[in-house]
């Protein structure tokens, strides 16, 4: 017996991706979930104020708020920052 011609696999004949996922080829796979993030904090030092933070942090001294914000339930005002306080970095 003689074998017929041999077909050679070609990228027409390779399975397309999303059949094999069970999607349909105009949907995507969904992408994946994002990790959250683990809280940034910061260990407050002598001479430290919330513009030399946001300096160190975000270089502009002007976001200072972002951190008052994020911390407002440890700080009372603005200027009530202490030695060994630890703020959240938004």
């Amino acid at each position: 017996m003689s074998e017929g011609p041999k077909a050679e696999a070609t990228a027409v004949d390779a399975p397309d991706r999303s059949s094999v996922l069970g999607l349909a080829a105009s949907e995507a796979a969904p992408a994946p979930l994002a990790q959250p993030s683990a809280p940034v904090f910061y260990e407050v030092r002598a001479a430290d104020t919330l513009s030399r933070i946001s300096a160190r942090v975000y270089g502009d001294a002007s976001a200072w708020e972002r951190i008052y914000d994020a911390n407002r339930d440890l700080l009372m005002a603005p200027d009530a920052l202490s030695p060994g306080m630890s703020l959240v970095i938004p």
